[in-house]
């Protein structure tokens, strides 16, 4: 391989990627053969044709590598998956915008808050300009959940402002983060059985997005509520 001149080798990728996709094999396998083939032809000049389409599709698999394992709450790799893709889209249009959104959560999810805010914030601005609204929406959502100040109140207005924003795109991620959040409030206020219906969708939704960090938080939550509150015990 080592032998093998760059032009050889970045084809040679390019074509196990084809094999690999056609065969059902997962994103981050395909992504990072197609990663290898743009870097190798990168080395070779800027004016490969073949480059932009390398770039793009590279950065969609390993995007969706990233978001799959954020999903299954493995955040050190999802950040790198995640990381990858970012420095592919590069900044300037929308296609990079969901990747750069949950690397921001994840960064977040990570302790890295300070990095994964400043994130989210340029997140939010891009987004809002190019009118990617559930993308800004999320961001926006996040920004608030993750403010180092801890004000409760403003997250559930993030909450109640998002919302309308996700169930027009059907959102089942967005829904889900909004509906526990609004279910921490109650809970937070002592109000446990309105707090367990606010959890209840919010289960339901994170069942539906597939979203392991939700669905663990809206039982944590659930839990709390039904210790706490006024359902009794089977005799």
């Amino acid at each position: 391989y080592g032998g093998m001149a760059k032009r050889t080798r970045a084809e040679r990728h390019e074509r196990l990627a084809d094999h690999l996709l056609s065969r059902g094999a997962d994103d981050e396998t395909v992504g990072g053969h197609l990663e290898r083939a743009h870097r190798l032809r990168s080395e070779l000049g800027p004016h490969d044709a073949a480059l932009e389409p390398l770039r793009q599709a590279a950065a969609r698999h390993l995007g969706a590598a990233g978001r799959t394992a954020a999903d299954r709450c493995d955040l050190v790799r999802a950040a790198d998956l995640l990381e990858r893709a970012v420095r592919l889209h590069g900044r300037g249009g929308p296609a990079g915008l969901p990747a750069a959104q949950r690397l921001g959560e994840v960064l977040c999810g990570l302790g890295r808050l300070e990095e994964g805010r400043t994130l989210l914030a340029t997140v939010h601005t891009d987004a809002t300009a190019a009118g990617e609204r559930r993308i800004a929406a999320h961001a926006r959502l996040q920004l608030a959940c993750t403010d180092p100040a801890g004000d409760f109140a403003a997250s559930v207005r993030a909450a109640t402002g998002t919302a309308p924003v996700f169930e027009a795109y059907g959102d089942h991620l967005g829904l889900a983060r909004v509906t526990l959040r609004l279910g921490q409030h109650e809970q937070v206020q002592g109000r446990y059985a309105a707090s367990r219906t606010h959890l209840e969708q919010a289960l339901a939704h994170a069942d539906s997005a597939g979203a392991g960090t939700e669905t663990a938080n809206a039982l944590g939550a659930l839990a709390i509520a039904l210790w706490l509150g006024p359902t009794p015990a089977a005799a």
